[in-house]
């Protein structure tokens, strides 16, 4: 190892805070760029609830088109500012309980190991992330939902929420998201490690 190199581990920081900046910052990048598509699924899912009787549902370009007639590039944005505020404390939790998890299960577990600590991040990130998430759709659906509730901005819709279903109402789905995530990412970090240690 080169002289450089080695003194760059050597101050190398130490902890968690290398794992939460990055993480929060990559989340933060990749949800800006695949926001627009998501609002977009978010509103044709639920656009069929919304029309009259045999009314033509749009199809992905259409509805594209008409939020951006009726409201610019911003349409496409609605309800970021939610995501923004909380993905980088979402993302956060996700890591550090990633990172912690992976330090204290013990090695001897064996692709057990990496099951656990798929289970125990997933089960951090529904408890992070399922309030975001649920301010994050309440946003994007606004504009087809506007007969049963109006925002201001995230910060107006939390307070909503918090007015007419209490703390419940940001657990919503909770349960869902940890009965379908969970398992599937301990799976396959049980896969992925078992699959790894027979081919080293």
């Amino acid at each position: 190892m080169s002289e450089a190199r080695e003194d760059a581990v050597a101050h190398k920081p130490d902890g968690l805070w290398p794992a939460l900046v990055a993480g929060a910052a990559a989340s933060a990048v990749s949800r800006a760029i695949t926001y627009p598509p998501d609002l977009v699924k978010a509103q044709l899912q639920i656009q069929g609830l919304l029309g009259h009787h045999g009314q033509h549902s749009l199809s992905t370009l259409q509805l594209s088109r008409q939020i951006a007639n009726a409201e610019g590039a911003a349409g496409f944005y609605r309800g970021f500012g939610a995501v923004l505020a909380g993905v980088v404390p979402a993302t956060m939790v996700y890591y550090a309980a990633y990172e912690t998890s992976k330090k204290y299960v013990p090695d001897e577990l064996g692709p057990l190991k990496g099951m656990t600590v798929g289970l125990m991040t997933q089960l951090a990130a529904g408890l992070a992330f399922t309030p975001v998430d649920i301010i994050k759709e309440r946003m994007q659906a606004q504009r087809l939902m506007r007969h049963a509730y109006s925002y201001t901005g995230p910060a107006h819709a939390a307070a909503s929420i918090l007015r007419s279903q209490g703390w419940q109402g940001f657990g919503r789905g909770l349960g869902a998201r940890v009965v379908t995530i969970a398992p599937g990412a301990a799976l396959q970090w049980f896969l992925y490690e078992t699959i790894k240690s027979s081919l080293d």
